[in-house]
């Protein structure tokens, strides 16, 4: 069977939204994802090795193991352009997914939203997103991408044979932008998921955000999910998904090229 992320990201990536992840929350300490963050994908989420906007001495830098040898800070003259409602509450679907049911109330600032989905192929993917997302971005590309082919061979080479991990050019990313929600639900249309439905239910918009979560039901065991951030356990015949840290999280990683 396909893995959860997989279908997710290949799905939604086709909204032109970036690279949807799956596992968007911050890690363990509770750290974002940031414009600059160098590192790779794992499960859905994204890991970091360094950034390169930051000084080697800055706390980003300190793990896992400082920063490559002859670590360059990338400088910037442009400020990254924000938008601060980037994409609104609501829902997002694949070109495969449809929102189907009765469940259509209004959505107004934190009102109380029902949505129902149905997959019309075998996959497919969906995400509600629980208040206006903000985006940021970089624009200066070219310098970007002069920047990556000067230093992608010593961030592979850190990778591997400093922190010992097994990993290729093409699985090292720069963050150049992300988009940002306070709270979510996401869901997977995995395999022979023709048919299937889900459902979100829940708080959308600004007033949502304190307290108020996103619920996901579905009974199709084609379907996988989870909310989050401290969202209320999920009600469904499936395993109910590990605890999910509290902070701002990241929906969508746009990222700069992979290769020279």
């Amino acid at each position: 069977m396909a893995a959860s992320e997989e279908v997710y990201a290949k799905e939604l990536f086709k909204c032109g939204k970036g690279y949807p992840l799956w596992q968007p929350e911050a890690t363990e300490d509770d750290i974002e994802i940031e414009l600059g963050d160098v590192g790779y994908l794992d499960k859905g989420g994204f890991c970091r090795l360094f950034n390169a906007l930051r000084d080697k001495e800055d706390p980003l830098n300190n793990k896992p193991q400082h920063v490559p040898d002859g670590f360059e800070r990338f400088t910037i003259d442009m400020q990254p352009k924000r938008t601060p409602n980037a994409i609104g509450a609501g829902p997002l679907l694949s070109r495969t997914v449809k929102r189907v049911g009765g469940k259509a109330e209004a959505v107004v600032h934190g009102a109380k939203a029902g949505f129902e989905f149905e997959c019309v192929e075998n996959q497919g993917a969906c995400v509600v997103v629980g208040s206006s997302a903000a985006r940021a971005e970089l624009h200066q590309a070219r310098r970007m991408k002069a920047y990556m082919k000067k230093n992608i061979d010593s961030w592979v080479y850190y990778a591997t044979e400093v922190l010992g991990m097994d990993k290729r050019l093409d699985e090292v990313l720069f963050v150049r932008g992300w988009v940002k929600t306070t709270h979510w639900a996401v869901a997977a249309f995995v395999e022979r998921a023709k048919n299937a439905k889900v459902s979100v239910s829940g708080g959308l918009g600004a007033i949502a955000e304190v307290g108020v979560g996103l619920v996901v039901e579905t009974s199709s065991s084609s379907v996988d999910h989870h909310t989050g951030p401290g969202a209320p356990r999920s009600r469904s015949r499936r395993p109910a998904p590990s605890a999910i840290r509290r902070g701002r999280i990241v929906r969508w990683l746009r990222s700069g090229p992979k290769s020279r």
